[in-house]
């Protein structure tokens, strides 16, 4: 639930109970990759379809709210 709607790069997967604050953690994985998960994982193939801005995004270990501006940067997206 903490990780709904929050965009992660394939390359930097997060913990997402150590994000949200839990005792137990069970390291880095992708959505949909670990016991009970029902999550999966959708690429973003354009940033005007099915995304919110400013829209969570998952970096450097935090989770961050981000403009379509800021994430083109961030990104490099054109």
């Amino acid at each position: 639930r903490y990780m709904d709607r929050v965009l992660v790069s394939w390359d930097d997967p997060p913990s997402p109970e150590q994000l949200a604050g839990e005792s137990h953690i069970y390291g880095h994985y992708h959505a949909g990759c670990i016991f009970n998960c029902r999550c999966y994982a959708a690429p973003l193939v354009r940033l005007d379809y099915g995304v919110e801005w400013p829209a969570k995004v998952y970096r450097n270990g935090q989770i961050v709210r981000m403009t379509q501006a800021e994430f083109k940067r961030f990104t490099g997206a054109y």
